[in-house]
């Protein structure tokens, strides 16, 4: 079997320059749930923090998608503006509707609204991942002390 490929580090902008190292997490062995429930829980909230902050960005450039839509929608019924951005033709609103989409900040917030998305998918499925590596571990140690327990009973 080849080996897996690692889980590149996550470090999202913003205030603190910590890094997570994902990877390392998922594939730790954890002798005892003590450990893992001292270092998941602490992992998930981290998660959850850049998760809240880019849920909050997401929200705001949906709104200035709308905004910007707006502001692009009025400026281009206007004959000359609608030309002077290369458009041909009256600018009727199914034109004017059509030339809003090609705008350069109507275009760039939907590219960041496109990669807010992403990383909220991303931090959301990697909660799940982090719950349901402590899980693992606990079930596995619980295994492994009913394993334990029963071959002293059979020494007995």
């Amino acid at each position: 079997m080849s080996e897996l490929p690692q889980t590149e580090k996550i470090q999202i902008g913003g205030v603190d320059d910590f890094e997570l190292d994902v990877d390392h997490y998922l594939r730790k062995e954890y002798g005892d749930i003590g450990e893992a429930a001292l270092e998941i829980p602490a992992i998930i909230e981290w998660v959850n923090s850049k998760l809240q902050a880019i849920v909050e960005r997401k929200h705001i450039v949906k709104h200035q998608i709308k905004e910007r839509e707006a502001a692009a929608f009025f400026d281009l019924r206007d004959q000359s503006a609608f030309n002077a951005a290369g458009f041909p033709g009256k600018p009727t609103d199914s034109a004017v509707e059509r030339a809003v989409c090609l705008q350069e900040s109507v275009v760039e917030s939907y590219s960041e609204f496109a990669v807010l998305n992403g990383w909220s998918m991303r931090l959301s499925n990697l909660i799940m991942e982090l719950q349901l590596k402590m899980e693992l571990t606990r079930s596995t140690e619980a295994t492994r002390r009913n394993l334990i327990g029963n071959s002293q009973d059979d020494e007995t």
